[in-house]
């Protein structure tokens, strides 16, 4: 398989954000080595429209798709950028998609994900996610000065109740992806309606600089 990591050059809320240190390393450098490490890997691409982004991963081994502009702005989508790797290395195979701002994977469990897709033909897509500690059901909405809760079809203060009483929750946090291109390149969709899921340990989305800083804590206490 091929990997795709996308790496766009401007951030708003981490500035340069794909290429921040952490323990001595620009973000983008974890998912090019976990994906070098991979068994399941054959080339690791970055796609990306910023030239200090592109020359960092091509001196970590990465080869670079040169996205446009107009595919990474503030709004642009992932799947339009998938679209256009596709179409610039004109395969059609299915794709790993790793990404900076989760830069603390295994390669290892990267290659369970690939194993386990392999071996469900019949989804569109695989996704990762962990356990969440608490229910989606027990979450609130802003409703101008008051809270809702997300389900008002439930009957009485349902957010009130133990969260054992829920099923579990999980989080999407971009560990790995999987996507197929014949799925995205022919519809709206980038994952289709059959998503393996993949559960991973917890793992630190970078978002903001609280989350930056919590994963700084978490990588020099690990």
């Amino acid at each position: 398989m091929n990997c795709i990591i996308l790496a766009r050059g401007g951030s708003k809320g981490v500035p340069k954000k794909n290429i921040k240190i952490l323990k001595g390393q620009p973000l983008i450098a974890y998912p090019i080595q976990t994906a070098l490490q991979s068994q399941k890997i054959r080339n690791v691409y970055v796609s990306t429209d910023c030239e200090e982004i592109a020359n960092i991963s091509k001196s970590l081994g990465a080869k670079i798709i040169e996205r446009p502009d107009f595919l990474a702005g503030d709004h642009s989508l992932d799947v339009d950028a998938f679209r256009h790797a596709v179409t610039t290395l004109n395969d059609y195979s299915d794709m790993v998609h790793l990404r900076a701002t989760t830069p603390l994977t295994e390669h290892q469990i990267v290659d369970s994900a690939i194993r386990l897709f392999e071996l469900n033909p019949d989804c569109t897509a695989l996704r990762s996610a962990h356990e969440f500690s608490e229910s989606v059901y027990k979450f609130f909405r802003k409703n101008g000065d008051y809270w809702d809760g997300f389900f008002p079809h439930l009957k009485g203060e349902y957010y009130n109740l133990p969260r054992q009483n829920f099923e579990k929750s999980y989080l999407p946090n971009g560990y790995v992806d999987i996507v197929r291109p014949e799925v995205f390149m022919n519809s709206d969709s980038f994952h289709g309606n059959k998503i393996l899921s993949f559960v991973t340990p917890h793992s630190i989305e970078v978002d903001s600089m609280e989350d930056f800083k919590m994963l700084e804590w978490i990588s020099e206490n690990d």
